[in-house]
This record gives structure tokens, C-alpha cells and sequence, in this order.
């Protein structure tokens, strides 16, 4: 089952709210990579009953990098 301690591992920085897997995975490698998502896909949660969306984790996504340097929604570039 995943952890907050999982959480802090894709989300490292304070304030984190987003994150894009090639930097996830560059950062803890892949086979600890492998065994966090393992662990975070064996207990989905339907999106209509969370109690709240701590972060989002971007898959085959880099093009949007540009829109999140700080990685934080909060903080998110229009590139305007």
C-alpha cells in the first residue's frame, strides 16, 4: 500500500504538487521507480470520491515542463 513516504519520494520539494515520471524516475531510478507506482496502482481511488488531489504526475508529458518550472500548479506559466 503507498505511503506518504511514497508521496514524498515523487513529490520531494516543499510545496510539490507536480511531477513528470522521466524525472522521477532519473532521480530514485527505475526499479525503485517500479516499486513505489507498484505500490500507489495496487489501491486506485475513483476521482469523484477523493477526499483531494495532493499532486499530479505526468506521464509522457515533458512538452508541458515548460508550463510548471517550480513544479507547483499553484505557481503554473500560461508561456504568455
Amino acid at each position: 500500500m503507498a505511503n506518504v513516504d511514497d508521496f514524498h519520494e515523487i513529490f520531494p520539494d516543499s510545496g510539490q504538487d507536480v511531477e513528470f515520471i522521466s524525472d522521477f524516475v532519473s532521480r530514485v531510478g527505475e526499479k525503485r521507480a517500479t516499486n513505489i507506482l507498484n505500490r500507489v496502482w495496487k489501491n486506485p481511488v475513483d476521482k469523484k470520491l477523493a477526499q483531494g488531489i495532493h499532486g499530479t504526475l505526468f506521464f509522457e508529458l515533458d512538452k508541458k515542463k515548460v508550463y510548471y518550472p517550480t513544479k507547483k500548479e499553484s505557481e503554473m506559466s500560461l508561456g504568455i
